[in-house]
């Protein structure tokens, strides 16, 4: 007989947590543990929305391989964003595309489209005599404002 435990956050995850939201971590261990408190977090106090974006095989077969892939490979800057962003947003599902996109590679462009509320198969027309003020130059050394 197996038994499963529910996953849980520890007091020591919540401090990574904290800690790693005010001061980047650095090292490859500290990153990791940031990581692995990030998602457990995100998991247990969010698990719909984790759900939802790993409902799928192929999707959630890429999440696991890039965790096996991280015991040894490093964290680039662009995948701790993604992480840094599961605990930063608000909007926790938007939070779970951006992390999906820049830690992990995938982006559905039409899951994210109707999530968004964008009707299917909508395309923006871009309008060249649209009334689009110029820029302006700002001085930095001007003391006006």
């Amino acid at each position: 007989m197996t038994t499963v435990m529910p996953v849980t956050m520890t007091p020591e995850m919540t401090n990574i947590i904290r800690n790693g939201n005010l001061n980047e971590p650095k090292t490859h261990e500290a990153r990791k543990k940031y990581v692995e408190a990030t998602l457990t977090n995100f998991a247990t106090k969010h698990s719909d929305v984790f759900l939802y974006h790993f409902s799928d095989a192929n999707n959630i077969t890429t999440f696991v391989e890039w965790l096996k892939k991280k015991d040894t490979e490093d964290f680039t800057d662009a995948e701790m964003v993604g992480v840094k962003v599961l605990n930063t947003c608000e909007m926790k599902c938007l939070a779970m595309y951006i992390f999906k996109s820049a830690s992990l590679g995938i982006f559905d462009e039409n899951d994210f489209s109707a999530y968004s509320g964008v009707p299917k198969g909508y395309k923006a027309k871009f309008d060249e005599d649209a009334n689009v003020p110029e820029l302006i130059e700002i001085d930095s050394d001007s003391d006006e404002e």
